[in-house]
């Protein structure tokens, strides 16, 4: 991740931890990455140089209305007049990654071959947050190539309990009688 936008999302985690507001600036912060990521005309102006950083702003306000953080309006006024757009994404991620943190909360990735309901996810969460001691977000992916089992991914960390990753195992074993 590149160091600016690293600095970008502490500095804006420090303001919002400090005025009790971590959840508002994140929740204003995933609408504006999805509006980004939705809008081809609202990703254009963000990253066009020939809207000034005022211009941005009212936009900005009237699009999010009725009310967006003045936290994250001096983080996106201050991404703009340093010219530092390219790092809205990263910073957005490492902005989560310090709101989680800042609940004892890790976020993790199941990836099963078909849809977890809400007991397995609840079990599943449950299991994870004893040997993490933190709370679990599961964020659920569908892969139906993996048959059966799991993929979890903690972090950097990969646990594949699949059944793809099983029968593979086997085709090198009897590959080698």
């Amino acid at each position: 991740m590149p160091e600016a936008a690293n600095k970008y999302a502490v500095a804006l985690a420090t303001a919002a931890k400090e005025n009790s507001s971590l959840d508002a600036v994140l929740g204003d912060f995933g609408q504006f990455i999805s509006a980004i990521k939705a809008s081809k005309d609202f990703c254009s102006m963000f990253f066009a140089p020939n809207f000034s950083v005022k211009q941005k702003t009212v936009i900005y306000k009237k699009m999010f209305k009725p009310s967006i953080s003045p936290y994250f309006i001096k983080f996106l006024q201050l991404l703009h007049k340093n010219k530092r757009e390219r790092c809205i994404f990263e910073s957005y991620i490492k902005f989560e990654s310090l709101c989680l943190e800042a609940k004892n909360t890790q976020k993790i990735t199941v990836t099963t071959a078909s849809a977890l309901n809400s007991e397995q996810r609840s079990r599943m969460a449950e299991m994870l947050s004893k040997k993490t001691g933190k709370k679990i977000l599961i964020d659920n992916t569908v892969d139906p190539g993996i048959i059966s089992g799991a993929v979890i991914r903690i972090k950097d960390k990969i646990i594949d309990a699949s059944m793809a990753s099983r029968l593979k195992g086997l085709r090198k074993e009897l590959s080698r009688c």
